[in-house]
């Protein structure tokens, strides 16, 4: 719970359900349940792992695997040559506008209510896919805006933890793909490397000591809930 403390809600709660008000009134298409599909996918977190895997995934991507990445790793996969099949957010946060630059044809951009507005209402509408989790701040803001404005809103909340790549594994579940390979998603510290590139806002002066199975990991707070949460 400690951990838990230092790792709360990077945005004050206004602004998100700001968020969630304003993208509700573009009017997106909403990620609904669907089929188990047979496609195996790759799922890309930042983590500092995820560049011992480069060949692999850009080989496989070549072949025609669908590479889903979650924030920064868009640009990665992008700076290889790749297109990302699709690209989730969660964070409300604005600059991380820069994780969706370039905009490119074809990806589909999976965005959390809660991401900020300016980035949504940015997407190409026929590429862009709202979703929400399932938190009582979402629900409240949901059913509030429904009753103020007189429309029906139907969604399928996202379970999961407080990190985008815990979302995005229910995410891809609920839209069928059940056989997904994870590169990148680290909760711990290769050396004093947090992400495979230069990520500054997630630089942290506080790391703590985790001891699991004999073995000693240098985390982030968030990186300690996280490695918890996904249990």
């Amino acid at each position: 719970q400690d951990l838990a403390d230092k790792s709360l809600i990077n945005e004050v709660e206004s602004k998100i359900e700001a968020n969630i008000r304003a993208n509700l009134a573009l009017g997106l298409q909403e990620i609904v349940p669907h089929r188990d599909s047979d496609q195996t996918v790759y799922l890309l977190g930042g983590g500092p792992s995820l560049l011992a895997y480069e060949a692999q995934i850009v080989e496989m991507a070549r072949q025609g695997t669908p590479c889903v990445t979650t924030n920064g790793a868009y640009n990665w996969l992008v700076g290889r040559g790749i297109r990302p099949a699709a690209q989730v957010m969660v964070d409300a946060r604005p600059f991380n506008a820069r994780f969706i630059q370039p905009v490119m044809p074809g990806v589909k951009y999976l965005m959390s209510g809660q991401v900020h507005h300016e980035i949504v209402a940015s997407l190409p509408r026929d590429q862009t896919w709202l979703w929400h989790t399932d938190s009582d701040l979402v629900e409240r803001t949901i059913r509030s805006w429904s009753t103020e404005t007189g429309k029906h809103h139907e969604w399928h909340p996202v379970c999961g933890g407080t990190t985008v790549m815990l979302r995005a594994l229910p995410l891809l579940a609920m839209l069928g793909f059940r056989k997904v390979e994870v590169f990148g998603w680290d909760s711990c510290l290769e050396g004093d490397q947090h992400h495979a590139y230069d990520q500054p806002e997630n630089e942290c002066k506080s790391v703590v000591t985790m001891k699991v199975g004999g073995r000693e990991f240098k985390c982030h707070p968030w990186m300690s809930v996280q490695a918890h949460e996904v249990q």
